[in-house]
């Protein structure tokens, strides 16, 4: 029996201004899942005009221009002229203004573009328009690591499949048939966590094993405080298993209709550091491609690759402490094989907006969902002035 059962629920008008409620209930993979949640959706902000100067200045090279992992385009993914100036330029995007999108496939309305919708996108994704959106490059919250108003605080790891799994299933007919799925995600232990700030007294971390600054973020970092899931009828929810919750989300989304194309590996420069502990310290996490058929677009020449390493960087303003770095981002639009206007990029899970940035600094649009109202508002910023530089 597929993991999904008899998933149901009707849209709403995306973009009211009001509260409402939607009563939201599926019978799925045994579990009776109910909520009802009220959602507001604000305006988002007015975008000027930015500046006409390319992303990259850098002169073609061979028949292309470079690309982030040290290689060049071909020809194929250049526009006449060749040049970066041309595909890249933020010119077309600099005054973004609205999409047409079709919300619950009858009425026409408009999704803003390039900025940032609050909301929870259990929510948002029945709205878009079928076969509006060409790339989603996203990473839900991992299960247990950190508080959070949606995903990744439930206690048993089967229902955070479960409810990853519905939506990205709400999303498969929003994607264009030759569109791309990239989801970022990490594995968990079935043990507890627990930091707290006073913990670096005794902490292991470290080169020396004797602890970090009491500042570092392993420490500060807002945690969820997650239990282990013991449940003795299931033999993979014993304590201390290595749950492979990527793995099961794969094998998950395969059963709702979509096609597994790829994993890449992200070798971190600076992973979080571990204590003592009797496994491999863990320096990298997995990217996984979907599609909705086998003929999708994507880079061919030359050919991307499946490790990629960079690292994690700091952002200004409001700390969102489980980003993934703008050149992650940035890698799976490459890989599309083609970026521009008429490209929609979405993130449903948008925390920081680093997936919006890569977007349009690539010349793409962006759409992004975010439950975090004081993340919209910090990421929104931080889009805006991705159009200045």
């Amino acid at each position: 029996m597929s993991l999904l059962a008899g998933i149901s629920g009707a849209g709403t008008t995306l973009w009211s201004t009001k509260w409402r409620e939607r009563p939201r209930r599926r019978q799925t993979g045994g579990l009776d899942v109910g909520r009802t949640a009220q959602v507001k959706t604000r305006d988002p902000p007015a975008f000027t005009g930015g500046s006409d100067a390319p992303y990259s200045t850098s002169p073609p090279t061979q028949c292309g221009w470079p690309l982030p992992d040290g290689t060049f385009a071909a020809a194929a993914m250049c526009p006449p002229g060749g040049g970066p100036s041309e595909l890249l330029s933020r010119a077309s995007v600099a005054n973004p203004g609205s999409w047409r999108a079709t919300v619950n496939n009858a009425q026409p309305g408009y999704c803003p573009m390039n900025s940032v919708i609050a909301g929870d996108c259990r929510k948002l994704i029945p709205d878009l328009g079928d076969e509006s959106i060409d790339i989603v490059v996203t990473s839900p919250p991992y299960w247990g690591q950190r508080m959070s108003y949606g995903n990744g605080v439930e206690s048993d790891p089967r229902r955070y499949i479960i409810e990853l799994t519905e939506i990205f299933t709400d999303l498969l007919p929003k994607v264009k048939k030759h569109g791309a799925l990239w989801i970022n995600i990490a594995d968990a232990y079935n043990t507890p966590v627990n930091w707290r700030r006073g913990d670096h007294s005794y902490s292991t971390l470290g080169p020396n094993g004797t602890g970090l600054d009491p500042e570092n973020s392993a420490y500060t970092k807002p945690r969820h405080k997650r239990r282990a899931f013991i449940d003795r009828s299931t033999p993979w929810l014993q304590y201390g298993n290595l749950l492979a919750l990527p793995y099961r989300l794969v094998i998950a989304l395969c059963d709702a209709g979509w096609l597994f194309r790829g994993e890449v590996i992200w070798r971190k420069r600076n992973p979080m550091p571990e204590g003592k502990c009797r496994r491999p310290h863990r320096r990298h996490e997995a990217i996984y491609l979907f599609t909705r058929t086998e003929r999708h677009s994507f880079r061919t020449h030359p050919p991307v690759g499946s490790v990629w390493e960079f690292g994690n960087e700091k952002i200004d303003g409001t700390k969102h402490y489980s980003r993934f770095p703008e050149e992650l981002a940035r890698r799976c639009i490459y890989a599309y094989g083609k970026a521009g206007g008429d490209v929609v990029v979405l993130d449903p899970f948008s925390g920081s907006g680093t997936t919006g940035i890569a977007a349009v600094r690539t010349g793409c649009r962006y759409i992004g969902f975010e439950i975090d109202s004081d993340q919209v508002d910090a990421s929104n910023e931080r889009i805006r002035a991705a159009f200045q530089l």
